[in-house]
Parts: C-alpha cells; sequence; structure tokens
C-alpha cells in the first residue's frame, strides 16, 4: 500500500471497521471518506483529521432512535438487532440512551448476520413476543 502512497489524492471505504485505514490515512494526510462506518471514536479530529462519513456515528443514530420513540411516546420497546459490528455499536448506544430517557427495552433478539428467508419462522415468533410485551394491557 505504501508504494501508491504518492499517487493517491483520496481513499473511499472501508465499509466496517475502518479505525486502523483512518489511522494510516491520517499519517499520509490523505483523505478517508467511509460510506458506512459508524464508530463514535472516529470522530475526534485531533487522532482521525483526514476521516469523513457519510453516515452519522452511532451516537447520532442512537439519540434519533430515541427522538422517535419520546415523539410517538414507546416507552416500552423490543430490541431487535443483527450480529455485524456497527450494529453492536448502535445497540449498545441505544441501550444507554434508553436508560437515561426511562424507556424499557423488554426483550433482546440477536440476528444472524445475513438472515435469509429461512428465519421467516423465527422473525414471526419475534413479531409475536415483541407485540405481546409492547402491548399488552399492563404495559398500556
Amino acid at each position: 500500500m505504501t508504494e501508491i502512497k504518492d499517487q493517491v489524492l483520496a481513499f473511499i471505504g472501508p465499509d466496517e471497521s475502518c479505525a486502523s485505514e483512518a489511522l494510516v490515512a491520517a499519517a499520509w494526510n490523505i483523505p478517508l471518506i467511509s460510506y458506512k462506518c459508524i464508530d463514535q471514536k472516529l470522530s475526534n479530529k485531533t487522532i482521525y483529521p483526514t476521516f469523513a462519513r457519510t453516515l452519522p456515528p452511532s451516537s447520532k443514530i442512537s439519540k434519533s432512535i430515541i427522538s422517535l420513540l419520546k415523539y410517538f411516546n414507546w416507552n416500552t420497546i423490543v430490541l431487535i438487532v443483527s450480529g455485524n459490528p456497527t450494529n453492536k455499536q448502535v445497540q449498545e448506544s441505544l441501550i444507554k440512551l434508553a436508560n437515561e430517557h426511562h424507556i424499557q427495552i423488554n426483550l433482546k433478539y440477536h440476528l444472524p448476520d445475513h438472515y435469509l428467508s429461512r428465519y421467516q419462522q423465527i422473525l414471526e415468533k419475534i413479531i409475536d413476543d415483541s407485540n405481546e410485551r409492547t402491548r399488552s394491557k399492563k404495559n398500556q
């Protein structure tokens, strides 16, 4: 990679984990534009001065979700998260903010990274459980 450094104007990507790549780009003073990386720590411009993203960090995504829940007065939820690292960061941030805003998470489900139609029965059960846990009379 070092042999092409002088011929590169910018890097685009990677999509999941990008902290190491952002450090290299910063050391070389080359812009790195990520289209999927949401890691909050990359917002530190002292360490990652050449990093930019097209998606907000996980903390901003979680704040938006909490705002939506509060707008509709939804105080009891079920959390369904796929197993990729990006979604795990959002989950951690969302759990923290939900606690701060007194939003109860009744159930947490983790789906495999690449869930396909073969998981239809699992998803139907999750929906039924969610409906029962969040819309029962005692929760209203």
